[in-house]
């Protein structure tokens, strides 16, 4: 403690399903751990603007184009389709984009652009995905997919657990939409803030003992978080 803790008011945007499962957690180490940091926290799916609303950090999901920002990736994702395996049961598990087209979907917002999907050596397929149910609430997608009402396209690190669990499983396991890496943006600064350093590091920590960190779980488990 002393100099080197980090201190005051750390205000901070992340997507709603991603910040429950990761950022919210991260927060509470730190609270924990440092009495002289405090963190604002704003759970929004849409685009901030990071300099105008004053924020420290902005957490998203595929990157924003903002030429002011400083960018860090935190983690590497993809957005797969997944449904509960008792809708798959019932309905059949497609191998094929072109057997997938007659299922149910689930979607999140209001976009109804097909859904490009990038498969095994480069091919490349379009899914209409023609929406059963639609809502502005990812964790309310979320909830229709384990209740088995139809297939849903999620970023990996969103259902990891669940796909350990077996409440959700691959569709066209070989298909993705392609990568979308989980990246902190910063206003550009010489040197970068001790409290926001050590959110983005204990952030990036929690990130990678998930299940969908894959790549850095050898690593990752059984570690304390950054200090």
């Amino acid at each position: 403690m002393g100099r080197d803790e980090p201190a005051g008011t750390l205000r901070v945007s992340a997507p709603i399903a991603f910040g429950r499962r990761c950022v919210v957690p991260a927060a509470g180490t730190l609270a924990q751990r440092y009495p002289r940091l405090a963190i604002s926290l704003d759970l929004d799916d849409r685009v901030v603007d990071l300099v105008g609303e004053g924020l420290d950090v902005a957490i998203r999901i595929g990157g924003l184009a903002d030429s002011t920002a400083m960018m860090r990736k935190l983690a590497d994702n993809r957005r797969i389709l997944v449904a509960a395996p008792a809708y798959l049961d019932a309905a059949g598990r497609p191998s094929t984009p072109e057997e997938a087209a007659g299922h149910a979907f689930l979607r999140y917002g209001t976009a109804t652009a097909p859904w490009r999907l990038k498969g095994p050596d480069g091919a490349m397929a379009s899914l209409a995905a023609t929406a059963r149910l639609r809502v502005d609430d990812g964790d309310a997608v979320h909830s229709w997919g384990l209740a088995g009402l139809g297939i849903m396209l999620k970023s990996e690190v969103d259902v990891a657990v669940d796909l350990v669990a077996g409440r959700l499983e691959r569709v066209l396991p070989g298909w993705d939409s392609g990568e979308a890496p989980i990246v902190a943006l910063y206003p550009s600064a010489r040197h970068l803030p001790l409290k926001t350093r050590v959110f983005l590091d204990t952030v990036e920590w929690q990130v990678a003992t998930m299940p969908s960190a894959e790549a850095n779980q050898s690593t990752a488990h059984g570690r304390r978080p950054p200090s």
